[in-house]
């Protein structure tokens, strides 16, 4: 049985053989292989929860106990996208050292702990000196995500070794779900959690739930690099040629196919950014929903995400990963128009609201997973940290901007609005169009993109039009297939040596 220990022989810290050069592996090396699996979903099990409960719904909900105000609010949503830009110092300190685990291991320690001086402040000073707390719950946001970022551009590269080709979609797709089934119940735990102090300790500081909630997290970032030291090194190679950080920053931007990919996600970020601020200001503000239902909205495309993952990360390891991305795409900038046809004098309007979600949910989940794939399947082997960097970056910075520019909707678009003799309603309606516009227009910067293993998405669609073949690019054992025992470690009518991941048998070869 795994013990969850990684060893090999006469090795004081194993390197994974660069598995996906090699055609035929030995049982000893698949085993390694599926051992870092596993403990590369224990470690985002536990790096997801420190995010959640360190982001999402707490971190603005903390920020409003310390009174910020909205200038305040955007400038701690904006961070983690402006913080991308210090991944091309990352990318010069991974191919400069070529240390990629113990980067990350680093690196994602001291982006944890630093939260530690926000618990210490908030013990401190949260009494008597919130405005003085809330400039450095500011600067720790900030710190926390330019080291996270460092963090990130050296776990990509490792992972780009790491898993082999033939599942890399389906391995995405297993760990998002997993991780989002465990996002689902810590933000009901959570949450009610700040109920229940609220209403059984009304006296205390009003902070101090968010201080358990953060301490916590703190303890589950500990947790993750515990597995993250469990998994194996990536192997180090030595270069015969010296590449200067000019032409590391430079080759991605010389690959036409990742420069147009590149282009295409800055252009959706923005269209994608702009109104995403609106939805739930149009839903309490228009609609009228209370924050319960909003809730219920939350966890159902939660769940729609989940089960996206699952069959989406199934069709990109056959189908490949562009045309997931293009028919995902499609139906993600459908949304916004459909989103027109709501009112409050509409007729079961919760129900429309509660499938829009679900199927946005569904469609992200591909896109999600896919669009990342697709720079895991252009960038090389190695020496590819600058295009990660390049990618965050483009995504970065264009999100950024975008959530910016509905910020300052936010702010102006009610004069506007009046302005122009519209009601708050249609108003709102206007900037979902623009939205969905600006996402039609980023996605024909696709067409030209190479998808080195993919399909043409028109034979893609095709072949998604017949439900019939369904069952076979799912695989027959439908979600059992994670967990089945494989009866051979090599490869053997088109089924991988590395799947499942999990094996509750062994075979005599293994």
């Amino acid at each position: 049985m795994y013990d969850g220990v990684l060893s090999l022989p006469n090795f004081k810290n194993p390197e994974i053989p660069h598995i996906l050069s090699i055609k035929n592996p030995t049982a000893e090396q698949i085993s390694l292989t599926l051992k870092a699996l596993r403990n590369s979903i224990y470690d985002g099990v536990f790096a997801h929860l420190f995010a959640n409960l360190t982001g999402s719904m707490f971190l603005p909900a903390f920020a409003l106990v310390l009174g910020a105000s909205a200038v305040e609010i955007g400038v701690l949503a904006a961070a983690p996208f402006f913080a991308t830009v210090v991944q091309f110092f990352g990318a010069f300190l991974v191919e400069k050292y070529n240390q990629r685990k113990r980067m990350v291991i680093v690196f994602a320690l001291l982006s944890r702990i630093v939260w530690l001086v926000v618990i210490a402040a908030s013990l401190l000073l949260s009494l008597d000196k919130p405005a003085v707390l809330l400039l450095i719950l500011i600067l720790v946001v900030l710190s926390h995500h330019a080291l996270a970022s460092i963090t990130s551009i050296a776990w990509l590269s490792w992972m780009s070794v790491l898993v082999p080709d033939e599942i890399r979609g389906r391995f995405f797709g297993l760990r998002n779900a997993t991780l989002g089934a465990f996002n689902i119940a810590l933000t009901l735990l959570a949450g009610r959690f700040l109920d229940w102090h609220k209403l059984h300790y009304p006296d205390s500081a009003p902070t101090q739930p968010f201080d358990w909630l953060f301490t916590v997290a703190v303890f589950c970032g500990l947790l993750s690099v515990i597995f993250l030291v469990r998994k194996p090194a990536p192997p180090r190679h030595v270069y015969a040629e010296k590449i200067t950080t000019g032409d590391l920053y430079k080759l991605p931007l010389l690959n036409i196919s990742f420069r147009r990919l590149a282009w295409f996600a800055a252009f959706w970020s923005v269209g994608v950014k702009i109104a995403s601020p609106f939805f739930i200001v149009y839903m309490l503000q228009v609609l009228h929903f209370d924050y319960s239902f909003i809730a219920i909205l939350i966890v159902s495309s939660a769940f729609a995400d989940m089960a996206g993952m699952w069959m989406w990360g199934q069709f990109s390891d056959r189908l490949g990963n562009k045309p997931v991305v293009v028919i995902s795409g499609v139906f993600i900038s459908v949304i916004p128009m459909l989103w027109f046809i709501s009112s409050p004098d509409l007729p079961h309007v919760h129900l429309l609201i509660i499938v829009l979600h679900l199927v946005s949910g569904f469609f992200w989940a591909g896109f999600n997973l896919c669009s990342v794939n697709l720079v895991f399947a252009i960038a090389p082997k190695e020496r590819n940290t600058g295009y990660f960097a390049h990618w965050a970056a483009f995504n970065g910075v264009a999100s950024g901007i975008g959530a910016i520019l509905g910020g300052l909707a936010f702010e102006y678009a009610p004069n506007l609005f009046m302005s122009l003799q519209l009601s708050a309603e249609a108003g709102f309606k206007s900037i979902f169009i623009i939205s969905a516009a600006l996402r039609f227009a980023s996605l024909l910067l696709l067409k030209n993109v190479t998808d080195p293993r993919g399909k043409k998405t028109m034979r893609a669609i095709r072949i998604l039009r017949n439900v019939k073949t369904w069952a076979g690019l799912m695989g027959f054992d439908g979600i059992l297939h994670y967990f089945l025992p494989a009866k051979k470690p090599k490869k053997q009518n088109g089924r991988s040596p590395y799947w499942p991941i999990w094996r509750f048998g062994r075979s005599k070869s293994q």
